[in-house]
């Protein structure tokens, strides 16, 4: 990892307007080349549509930002469905610097629209079994501060979190990984890969804020293999969903997870009434 501390701020400032420029020659090559089918971006996430901007701001958390102060637990999200969606958060932790990656949105863009508007955060919204359409949707029905228009900082990306890099059946109603042979009517395809695959790919070295709600597939992306990326990557904030309910050995698997995160530095700071959705911290 990498860390900048405060003697090379002004280095970082004068070197940003180049940054920028730099970043909107990238994104312009990308563009063209997604257009062209040859992008890497075709190969690694499917259908992106031309005009989907993947960093088009040019951010890049290469830098390890030390916590200023301890953590000061907020809410974000849960203002679309009575309170569900709500997560635990570091609120003082974020700003406009801050890099988040959502896993999981499904019906529900309340925490990552409310990121958005009260952080000035880019988040990255990933979920393969939805489109881009429904996302612009739950982004519009979720939208509480009128004449807001930074929609730039919500950047839809249709891939899911998982172990390796495959294709995947979901049921696009719940979210849930099926059965290959499974058949039901409301079952969707979509392509999962691990945490260091997605970060290369969106062109990031760090990440502040990592939000996994993935029905389940959290204990394959964090298994042996997935936990890998933890060697080097250290987000400062994991907010994770465990749906330990969905199986037979779940509390294991539950406690197994935690117990890796734990041996990786990681403490919960917090977790929802019910102890589904955690909270935690690296400081």
């Amino acid at each position: 990892e990498q860390r900048f501390s405060g003697g090379t701020a002004e280095m970082m400032a004068k070197s940003w307007v180049v940054t920028n420029a730099a970043a909107g020659l990238f994104l312009a090559v990308v563009l063209i080349l997604t257009i062209t089918g040859e992008s890497p971006l075709n190969e690694n996430f499917g259908d992106l549509q031309p005009g989907v901007s993947v960093g088009a701001d040019g951010r890049n958390s290469v830098r390890y930002k030390e916590p200023e102060a301890k953590c000061r637990v907020g809410i974000a999200g849960g203002h679309v469905t009575e309170n569900k969606g709500a997560w635990n958060i570091c609120e003082n932790w974020l700003d406009s610097d801050s890099i988040v990656y959502s896993f999981g949105i499904g019906y529900d863009a309340s925490f990552d629209v409310d990121v958005a508007i009260k952080f000035n955060s880019m988040v990255f919204c990933m979920d393969p079994a939805i489109t881009q359409r429904i996302f612009d949707k739950q982004v519009a029905k979720a939208k509480y501060k009128e004449g807001w228009s930074k929609d730039y900082l919500l950047t839809f990306v249709p891939i899911g979190l998982g172990g390796q890099d495959k294709e995947v059946k979901f049921d696009k109603v719940g979210g849930r990984t099926l059965p290959e042979d499974a058949e039901i009517s409301s079952s969707v395809k979509g392509r999962v890969m691990p945490l260091e695959q997605v970060m290369s790919t969106l062109g990031h070295q760090y990440i502040d804020v990592l939000k996994i709600d993935v029905e389940g597939s959290e204990f394959d992306a964090f298994g042996p293999a997935g936990l890998m990326w933890l060697q080097t990557m250290h987000p400062q904030q994991i907010l994770i969903e465990m749906h330990d309910r969905f199986f037979d050995d779940g509390k294991d698997k539950r406690a197994e997870l935690v117990n890796a995160l734990e041996a990786h530095g990681y403490s919960i700071k917090a977790q929802s009434a019910k102890g589904m959705e955690l909270l935690l911290i690296k400081e």
